[in-house]
């Protein structure tokens, strides 16, 4: 017998060894998933336990409710023995459903005056129901509310207290309405509550979700942190998908710094990165799963982190068509933003509304992250009297499509020049395409090489041909002056005093004057330079045959206050091309304008194939009519018209009625 004993004895380890993979096995479920966490066998009995009644599950130290089992007493004798506590969000979003509750138990307990009070104006005491989340009481008494879902809740009685969570505002309505309904059994009848002990917890979790599961790889998506980098489109992302992915799995993941990630810890992470290669083949949004399992959300744009990645997640990761979803681990996504319009920032293009914000700030946000613009075919965008002598800044590449402009003058008033808005309107660009770099004054360097002598003009044997201990480290358009003597002095009717004697040279990374623009003064002395640069990122404005309709000024005399509301180029290696102007609604009065394109301090600039309308010019009295141009600037260099035309002229013999509008006469 006792030999028979021992042979079952033994039989019985090796089918538990066969079982454990051919080693001894203790069969523990550390996540109490009901599989042994070393062989995976059925461990035989699967969740949490909560023996010592700490509110954390004695295997796997979850967080659980714990039962008291001999209830809450919470009135005796028809007097309540408690008091309610409620956290702040709940007092501010479920006001409403406490506020019924604690009316109701008023007319119901004898003496009872519930008011809705800060849980931190309230003195702790043994027997409270907690609603919302309460912060000023033990661990033990904060539930994780998401761990019910979006549409669940928990009415749990934890220790000697009653403890009242949802999984969002509105199911915590649902919790507040049911303590009321079931737990003091208030219904219309008003009913005095005399005594009342709760034993029970009443728990509705949610588990109606859209997807009932996400994998990425192998992994379920419940292994997955957010991890992001320190920007606040990151956050804003993060937060977002947070919520999401808690609507509609039930599953709210961690947000953590990229710095913080543990050893192991998987994550979708959201980086915003810096540009690499030439940025006509950067696409700037990339999506994929790495080596490690990661998911790796990365873009060049911050700004359009969250719209971009937003669209998706949506259609990849939280497809509500599905219930199931799998992301196969060698996933990729890419898409181009460098690309933006007028509309995504506001603009109508309706040709009523002023749109002139929503195109500034469509170029401002382009400007920062490198992104082309675009307008949009057929649409025509209205540019007013609201543009306060602010400036669309263009450093980046602009395509208009074909579309049309009004810029309208008529309202602006035209009067003697100050510094009104009016004033500064007028004066005003409406597109300046800017250097990215500023100016920089290299006065300085210049007067060090008067110390050798003058700066002899290329006229008189130039002796300068290069700057040493040059200041920059890149090209640019200088402009030097000095106030030793006038020059470009004007005579006859419009005379004036001229300027100081002023030029431009080009003048290349290690001081040397470029042989096209040799010095035309000679200089004993310099008062002032300032150097522009000329190393600029090519960049094209093209109008695709956009046409720039102005709507003339309307002054009421004939005073010269010239206009400006044009494109104004200050960038070098600039091309503005394809693209027509034509004037309307020009008066009998009427101030003259700067030039639809002007170009000033820069260098290399091209316009092409561009149809030039001139504005009729101003007739002042003696037959002095005050110029109106079309092309205007001032010291620049290298500017190339090519195929740029204008449709016609006015003419100004003797035969001219400067009163007649658009009519051409012999003399034009």
């Amino acid at each position: 017998m006792k030999r028979f004993l021992t042979l079952f004895v033994m039989a019985i380890l090796c089918l538990a060894l066969v079982a454990c993979g051919g080693s001894t096995c203790t069969h523990s479920d550390g996540d109490c998933n009901g599989k042994c966490d070393s062989c995976g066998a059925d461990f035989g009995t699967a969740g949490c336990k909560d023996a010592d009644a700490n509110g954390k599950c004695d295997n796997c130290g979850k967080d659980m409710p714990t039962t008291n089992p001999d209830g809450v007493n919470l009135v005796s004798g028809g007097k309540a023995n408690f008091q309610i506590v409620v956290g702040s969000d709940a007092i501010s979003k479920n006001r409403e459903a406490i506020q019924t509750l604690m009316e109701q138990l008023n007319k119901r307990i004898d003496g009872a005056d519930f008011v809705i009070k800060s849980e931190k104006d309230l003195k702790a005491q043994d027997i409270e129901i907690l609603i919302g989340n309460v912060t000023t009481r033990g661990a033990e008494y904060k539930l994780d509310k998401y761990s019910y879902g979006m549409k669940g809740y928990g009415i749990e009685v934890i220790g000697s207290k009653i403890v009242v969570v949802g999984g969002s505002d509105e199911s915590l309505d649902d919790a507040i309405k049911i303590l009321e309904r079931d737990v003091f059994g208030i219904v219309k009848a008003v009913e005095p509550i005399t005594d009342l002990t709760v034993k029970e917890s009443i728990h509705k979790p949610q588990n109606d979700y859209k997807i009932k599961s996400v994998k990425i790889g192998e992994l379920d998506i419940q292994d997955f942190v957010f991890a992001i980098d320190k920007s606040s489109q990151a956050r804003e992302l993060a937060n977002e998908y947070q919520q999401k992915f808690y609507e509609i799995i039930g599953y709210r993941p961690e947000i953590v710094q990229l710095a913080k990630l543990t050893e192991g810890q998987r994550a979708i992470r959201i980086e915003n990165i810096e540009r690499d290669g030439d940025r006509s083949t950067v696409e700037g949004f990339n999506v994929y799963i790495a080596e490690n399992g990661d998911v790796m959300v990365e873009c060049e744009f911050p700004n359009k982190l969250v719209e971009v990645a937003g669209a998706l997640f949506t259609g990849e990761f939280l497809n509500t068509k599905k219930t199931s979803i799998k992301i196969s681990s060698d996933f990729t996504y890419k898409k181009d933003v460098r690309n933006i319009t007028y509309e995504q920032y506001g603009a109508k293009g309706d040709g009523r509304t002023d749109d002139f914000a929503a195109i500034r700030e469509a170029h401002i946000t382009a400007n920062t992250w490198g992104h082309v613009v675009h307008a949009t075919a057929g649409k025509i965008y209205y540019i007013g009297n609201k543009t306060e002598g602010k400036r669309i800044p263009v450093l980046t590449d602009t395509f208009w499509h074909g579309a049309k402009f009004i810029i309208d003058d008529s309202a602006i008033d035209t009067h003697n020049t100050c510094s009104c808005i009016d004033c500064k309107m007028r004066q005003a660009a409406i597109f300046e395409v800017q250097s990215a770099k500023g100016s920089v004054n290299v006065l300085d360097a210049i007067k060090a090489t008067l110390e050798n002598g003058p700066i002899k003009s290329s006229f008189d044997g130039a002796t300068i041909t290069k700057f040493e201990n040059w200041p920059l480290n890149y090209d640019a358009l200088v402009h030097m002056g000095s106030n030793e003597r006038r020059v470009f002095v004007r005579m006859g009717v419009n005379a004036d005093k001229g300027d100081e004697m002023n030029e431009i040279i080009l003048v290349h990374a290690d001081g040397t004057i470029d042989p096209s623009t040799p010095i035309t003064w000679t200089y004993t002395t310099m008062s002032w330079a300032t150097a522009y640069s000329a190393d600029d990122t090519p960049i094209t404005i093209d109008g695709g045959g956009a046409i720039i309709e102005t709507i003339a000024n309307r002054p009421q005399n004939n005073d010269y206050n010239q206009y400006a509301r044009n494109i104004s180029v200050t960038r070098s290696n600039t091309k503005v091309c394809n693209f027509q102007h034509i004037v309307q609604e020009e008066q009998e009065f009427r101030a003259p304008y700067a030039g639809i394109i002007n170009t000033t301090r820069c260098h290399n600039v091209t316009y092409e194939n561009i149809v030039l309308q001139p504005a009729r010019r101003k007739f002042v009295a003696q037959n002095n009519q005050q110029g109106t141009y079309e092309i205007g600037g001032y010291a620049a260099n290298d500017i190339k018209f090519i195929n740029v035309n204008a449709n016609h002229f006015f003419g100004t013999g003797a035969a001219y009625d400067y009163k007649s509008y658009g009519v051409l006469n012999k003399a034009g």
